[in-house]
């Protein structure tokens, strides 16, 4: 009690809608290649939205930008 300056730190909890469009797209992708390494990226990308969709920072806006890039890259020339 009176320690509030000492509580541990929270952990950010991501919840996904299984529904959604996007999670389905990435679970078709799973189905089809598990080791497509798109899906990372994507999964990546997914908390990155969150952490910027509650008003955050990402940690690293540079790799932030990079995934997007990449995946841009992939989806374009296939």
């Amino acid at each position: 009690m009176g320690k509030a300056n000492e509580l541990p730190p929270s952990k950010r909890i991501l919840e996904v809608n299984a529904d959604h469009p996007a999670v389905q797209a990435m679970q078709q992708r799973f189905a089809k290649d598990a080791q497509d390494a798109r899906l990372e990226i994507y999964c990546r990308l997914l908390y990155d939205e969150a952490v910027i969709a509650e008003g955050s920072k990402v940690k690293d806006p540079l790799a932030f930008a990079q995934r997007i890039n990449e995946l841009l890259i992939k989806d374009a020339a296939s």
